[in-house]
């Protein structure tokens, strides 16, 4: 038995957890063909064995967590879609429990299949305690590696990367040097005042409802995928702008939440739209390091004015506050705030209990996902293993109270893709499903749309 001592972004999500808000991630894998069990097995196991703090469960003494971890079994469940239909929700996504911090392994595994229809659909439950979303497709990719060798698609000879159990302690550090604090002192000052005091309007009104009532056959996601052709024009637009495909999308978004605000005939509420936009702080020294949390946020704020302001605009302040996020080391000002809030005896549980709205919406950008060399692919970039061919993926990030949707984008087989996860106690699946059509419109037409 071993323990490890939370770090700072993984205490943060721990404690902010709840039955009615779990900050579960969940990752949904479509095949076409019906996936080998013992081969799935197999490679479920291997994989995950490599990953410490998954086989751990939380515990506390004094003010103090930590992971304690232990020997686990880790299984797989099958589900037989055909006998029990009841297990997707009514977007198609597989009813999920939040999971329990205090239970090893804080994971879940299962497979729903259909014979008659010859689809798979590999699910992982996994907490954002425990791991970001570089993470999480480090653990698929290691688990598709070893079932392609499972079933002869891949050469068994053929080593997975290794992993470092030790580089576990550089998640500890929240990075900056006192010299680097000081010479962006009055930044930082700006963005903790941000933080801190200025607090963001949400999508939509709400009341807090019961917070130990898990929600009503969640998750609640929509996936709306781009074709080739539109991920490399969008693509196109973002260099022609001299500006990244995430400013892209941050500026696509706030468009998306004046027009669908519109749409609805709701007026929009006097103060800041926030976006929480999660930042990847992996450096060269956390290559092969297990499952964790390598991670910070920056907030992006505007006001409706500020959103109604001509495209072009919106992007050019957008992209210079992203750049200053860069320069003046912003990201690591989140970390911070934990570190001060942490030190002070239930400052962080008082923080995390404020009814105050903390954000808008979260959007993440993942990038290109599962396009290693080492899985086979065919001609359109899906990853084929034997007789099953991965068509689609689709990672679902957490929401919480007052922050009502959550966004990921990530490119898979060169095509964006863009999954919304809603709450449906606030949201309908119809307004969820507009806000997710506008903001394709949005990033297909850009600075066409002049009506809003």
């Amino acid at each position: 038995m071993q323990t490890y001592p939370l770090a700072l972004f993984e205490e943060y999500m721990a404690r902010d957890t709840s039955m009615a808000y779990p900050m579960d991630t969940v990752l949904v894998l479509r095949f076409d063909g019906l996936l080998q069990r013992q081969a799935l097995e197999e490679s479920v196991r291997l994989a995950a064995t490599r990953q410490p703090l998954i086989s751990g469960r939380l515990q506390s003494q004094g003010r103090q967590l930590f992971w304690t971890v232990e020997k686990t079994d880790f299984r797989v469940e099958w589900i037989d879609y055909d006998s029990n239909p009841t297990v997707l929700n009514s977007q198609g996504y597989p009813k999920t429990e939040p999971l329990d911090l205090t239970r090893a392994p804080i994971v879940r595994f299962f497979v729903i299949e259909s014979p008659s229809e010859h689809w798979s659909r590999f699910v992982l439950q996994i907490h954002h305690s425990n791991t970001d979303g570089m993470g999480q497709m480090n653990l698929v990719h290691d688990i598709l590696f070893l079932y392609g060798q499972q079933v002869g698609a891949i050469d068994p000879n053929l080593p997975l990367a290794p992993v470092d159990v030790d580089k576990l302690k550089l998640r500890y550090p929240v990075g900056w040097s006192l010299k680097s604090y000081l010479r962006n002192y009055f930044h930082t000052m700006r963005s903790t005042w941000q933080l801190a005091i200025v607090a963001p309007k949400p999508l939509v009104s709400m009341t807090r409802p019961d917070m130990n009532a898990p929600e009503k056959d969640a998750p609640h996601s929509i996936a709306l995928p781009f074709t080739k052709e539109e991920t490399a024009q969008y693509i196109r637009r973002a260099k022609s702008y001299g500006v990244t495909v995430n400013d892209l999308l941050l500026c696509d978004y706030y468009k998306t939440t004046t027009q669908w605000r519109h749409a609805k005939g709701v007026v929009a509420p006097r103060g800041k739209n926030r976006v929480m936009t999660p930042i990847n702080m992996r450096q060269k020294e956390h290559e092969n390091i297990p499952l964790t949390n390598i991670v910070s946020t920056v907030f992006i704020d505007r006001t409706e004015r500020q959103i109604k302001r001509p495209y072009r605009r919106l992007l050019e302040g957008i992209h210079r506050e992203m750049q200053w996020v860069k320069r003046r080391d912003q990201r690591y000002v989140f970390l911070l705030a934990l570190k001060v809030l942490r030190c002070l005896p239930g400052s962080l549980d008082f923080f995390l209990k404020m009814p105050t709205c903390r954000a808008t919406g979260v959007l993440t950008n993942l990038g290109r996902v599962l396009n290693s060399s080492a899985i086979p692919h065919n001609d359109q970039g899906q990853i084929v293993l034997g007789d099953v061919v991965l068509t689609h993926l689709e990672p679902i990030s957490p929401i919480r109270y007052k922050t009502a949707i959550a966004i990921v984008a990530f490119t898979y087989a060169n095509e964006l893709n863009l999954g919304l996860h809603y709450d449906s106690r606030v949201v309908t699946e119809q307004d969820a499903r507009l806000f997710l059509n506008l903001l394709k419109r949005q990033a297909l037409l850009g600075e066409e749309i002049e009506s809003f």
